[in-house]
This record gives structure tokens, sequence and C-alpha cells, in this order.
């Protein structure tokens, strides 16, 4: 064998360094970019995930405020009726008017 001959076959054999960095960092931003789109759709879900938890949480504070509501009211219409000696009615008459009245209701 010539010295030509050994120079090109070793020459075929070597890598190049540029393919080989290459596919390196190819590879490597490649095997980046699954995990940043998994951690990207596993933020998703999460963000989902709290917001129906928000949703739900403000619904029963709106429940709750109308209940206060509610019983705030009945609790200061009870102290005032207390206090104003009010009864609760037991029975109701009604006033009749008579045909020769000067009011009338049709």
């Amino acid at each position: 064998m010539t010295t030509a001959t050994l120079t090109y076959s070793s020459a075929r054999n070597k890598i190049n360094p540029f393919l080989f960095f290459g596919a390196l960092i190819i590879g490597a931003l490649s095997i980046f970019y699954v995990f940043e789109m998994n951690s990207l759709i596993n933020g998703s879900y999460t963000i989902k995930n709290y917001q129906r938890q928000l949703d739900s949480v403000l619904g029963e504070g709106k429940n709750l405020e109308v209940n206060f509501a509610k019983t705030g009211f009945m609790g200061t219409i009870k102290e005032k009726t207390q206090q104003l000696s009010f009864e609760k009615v037991k029975e109701v008459k009604y006033i009749q008017i008579l045909d020769t009245s000067l009011a009338k209701a049709k």
C-alpha cells in the first residue's frame, strides 16, 4: 500500500467533528424540547384545575353572602319587632265595604 491509500482510508474512518457536534446538539435540543413541552402541558392542566376550584369557591362565596344577607336581615327584623312589641298574627279579618260607600276597588 502506498501512502496516499493509507491517508485516504484513515480519513474515511474519522468522524467529522462538525457532523458529530451538530448531531449532538440536535439530539440535546430534541430532548430539551420534549421535557419543556411536557412541563408546559402539565402547567396548563394545573392552571385549569385551579381555575375550576376558584370558580367553585367563588360560587360558594356568593351563596354564603346571600345566606348571610338573609340571616342578617331576618335577625334585624326580629330585634325590631321585639323592640316594638309586635305580635304574630293569628287571624286576619277583612273590612267589608258597602256598595253605597264613596270609595270602592274594582
